[in-house]
């Protein structure tokens, strides 16, 4: 797990640099609101670890937020996404 959030920040920043290089100036806000929501899924694992270092239990927080974030962001939010970054690739 301690590698799961540098990879996660990768491949998202890898996404946004991709958007950013495929897609005009109405494109860029939604891409910072990206980066702002990539930004604070780091600060969530920050907290949890944090927890868990200190001896709280976070298993069944970790497990929510994750769910969550898989099904509203990846699934939807990344999924804008993608049209644009193949449209950029041809």
């Amino acid at each position: 797990m301690a590698n799961l959030p540098l990879y996660l920040l990768g491949v998202g920043l890898a996404v946004i640099s991709g958007i950013v290089n495929n897609i005009g100036t109405v494109m860029q806000k939604k891409v910072v609101n990206q980066f702002r929501e990539e930004q604070n899924f780091m600060k969530k694992v920050d907290q949890f670890k944090e927890q868990f270092v200190g001896g709280h239990p976070v298993t069944f927080r970790v497990l929510s937020f994750l769910r969550k974030w898989f099904t509203n962001h990846i699934l939807d939010v990344d999924r804008e996404y993608v049209d644009i970054v193949r449209s950029g690739n041809k």
